[in-house]
């Protein structure tokens, strides 16, 4: 079984043994959560530098944009 990160590279390069492997492994829910997770905390690290200049309901609003 591969490491989280050497799926998430092969997934990356659209390896199709990397797929396959993922699909087989019935046990790859708690891998693809975290995928989920990372990316989403990346996300928001990404948005942030263009929302730092709210304050208070624009805050909410910024927030709001970098989530959907």
């Amino acid at each position: 079984m591969a490491s989280l990160s050497e799926r998430m590279i092969g997934a990356a390069k659209l390896d199709v043994h990397t797929y396959e492997e993922v699909e087989a492994d019935t046990n790859a829910t708690g891998q693809a959560f975290m995928v989920v997770v990372l990316s989403s905390i990346a996300q928001g690290i990404g948005c942030l530098p263009e929302k730092l200049h709210a304050t208070g309901e624009e805050l909410a609003d910024a927030a709001a944009e970098c989530i959907f």
